[in-house]
């Protein structure tokens, strides 16, 4: 068996360059202009062959844009959150991750997140909350893609109330890989919808009155029924593949087997 080699721990020239000029992004502005190539090469003390190499690491990374002719040069950009979990989300299914996996995981982070919420003194934050808790509670939703609709924001509401970023991006990746489209939610069943519309609704309701206790509460209780839903989900799919897999009952096609 081949000895597994880690080249992180022998960075070339490029990633080097690539490790400096990541730092010096990060203290910056989006848009912020970082540079010309001669710039950016006396900057790094590197030649305009490994800037290149460093640039198109950067790129990949979504740190980096270069623009070319007039006012061209190096510009600072911010990767975007949903097409990191978007790519991240792909990754675990290119590795068949299983959807279980990820609810147990995200019901840990979910917990924490309601709590944090709860704790908030995000006043922006909070009012969109209530705004949201008001329209929970006065319009029933039947229709799944509605409510997926609401479930998004809900989420938009609590990350912003949380402030955790780290949070928020691994739960973002929950969303894409449980929910891809047009699976929005897991249910059409009206009272399930119902239900679930209800449940949120209060768990807006213990955040908005300051009550982490109550909020993580509700988050776990939620999550259960999440995740025995998949259970379900899972389990419907497995016997339908088995089902379509089966021969069919072969027909008596001769006249002995008639008689």
């Amino acid at each position: 068996m081949a000895r597994k080699t880690y080249p992180e721990l022998r960075p070339s020239g490029a990633r080097l360059a690539a490790d400096r000029l990541r730092e010096r992004i990060m203290e910056l502005e989006e848009g912020a202009y970082l540079g010309s190539e001669d710039e950016l090469s006396k900057f790094l003390g590197v030649g305009r062959h490994t800037l290149r190499q460093t640039a198109r690491l950067l790129e990949h990374e979504r740190l980096l844009k270069v623009k070319r002719g007039v006012r061209g040069g190096y510009y600072v950009i911010r990767p975007d959150i949903d097409a990191v979990a978007d790519a991240a989300a792909t990754y675990l299914r290119s590795r068949s991750s299983s959807i279980q996996d990820l609810f147990a995981a995200a019901a840990v982070l979910d917990v924490e997140l309601v709590r944090l919420a709860a704790l908030s003194e995000n006043e922006d934050a909070r009012a969109a909350l209530a705004d949201l808790e008001r329209r929970l509670r006065r319009e029933p939703v039947t229709d799944r893609n509605l409510l997926a609709e609401l479930e998004h924001e809900f989420k938009d509401c609590v990350f912003a109330l949380a402030g955790n970023a780290f949070i928020e991006l691994m739960l973002r990746i929950h969303l894409r890989f449980a929910y891809p489209p047009p699976r929005l939610m897991l249910t059409d069943d009206p009272e399930r919808i119902a239900a679930h519309q209800e449940r949120r609704a209060r768990l807006a309701a213990a955040i908005l009155d300051r009550d982490p206790d109550l909020a993580m509460l509700i988050a776990r209780r939620t999550d259960e029924i999440l995740r025995s839903r998949v259970s379900e989900e899972l389990a419907d799919g497995a016997r339908h593949a088995v089902e379509a897999a089966a021969p069919a009952p072969r027909a008596a096609t001769s006249a002995r087997s008639r008689g």
